[in-house]
Order: structure tokens, then C-alpha cells, then sequence
């Protein structure tokens, strides 16, 4: 198993829409922000079949809370994180390639800003 090589994100703009996704690998990207309730963000990943993902979505609860689902090509939910604490995960394990989504979103609060800490392997 390895690491993609990511490394830093360059500029990269959430989308509002799962048609719109920005496709990224393995490395860290943000800070971005939430700015209301039930708003969501949206990301692609490009994973083959035995492809582990692992993506933290790091921010203060204190602020506001946020979430975080993982998708699969067909919209299924693969996993998810939704505690009261700082700082959400979610991982899996691809059982068939193709586009999975990552989707942070805004539980309840004051807009929040969160960065992503995106591991492909």
C-alpha cells in the first residue's frame, strides 16, 4: 500500500452541488466555510476498487457544529460522522471504483470555518 502523493492543495473551491465536485487526492485543503445551517460543501475523490480513504474534517465545535458523510459512485452512504465534539472521520474501504464523494455540511450554529486532511491509499 502507498500514499498518493498530494501533497498540499493548490486552490480549490468547494461546490455546492454533487454535478459540480472538484476532484482531489490525497493532502490537505482549506480552510473553507460553512456559512449556514444544513449548507453543505462537496468534493470528489477518484478511488479504484481496495482503495482506503480517510478524511478528517478538522475545526473548533465551539463555533458551530459540522459533519461530514462519505459517498459512494451511486450515492450510497458509506460513512459518516456526526458527534458533538471537534473534529470529524470518516474511512472506507472502496468496493468498486469510481467517483465517492466527500460531503461536510453544517448541523446547527454560527457558520464555521473547517480544513480537510484528505489519505488515499
Amino acid at each position: 500500500m502507498f500514499l498518493r502523493d498530494g501533497g498540499s492543495s493548490g486552490p480549490v473551491s468547494p461546490a455546492e452541488t454533487q454535478s459540480g465536485a472538484p476532484t482531489i487526492t490525497s493532502g490537505r485543503y482549506g480552510p473553507f466555510t460553512l456559512e449556514e445551517d444544513d449548507s453543505r460543501h462537496y468534493f470528489a475523490v477518484d478511488l479504484n476498487a481496495g482503495d482506503q480513504v480517510e478524511v478528517t474534517m478538522e475545526f473548533s465545535h465551539d463555533e458551530g457544529d459540522l459533519d461530514i458523510d462519505l459517498v459512494d459512485p451511486n450515492e450510497f452512504s458509506l460513512d459518516s460522522s456526526a458527534s458533538i465534539t471537534d473534529d470529524e472521520t470518516v474511512s472506507v474501504t472502496a468496493e468498486t471504483g469510481g467517483e465517492h464523494y466527500i460531503t461536510p455540511y453544517a448541523y446547527s450554529g454560527a457558520p464555521n470555518s473547517y480544513e480537510l486532511d484528505v489519505r488515499i491509499n
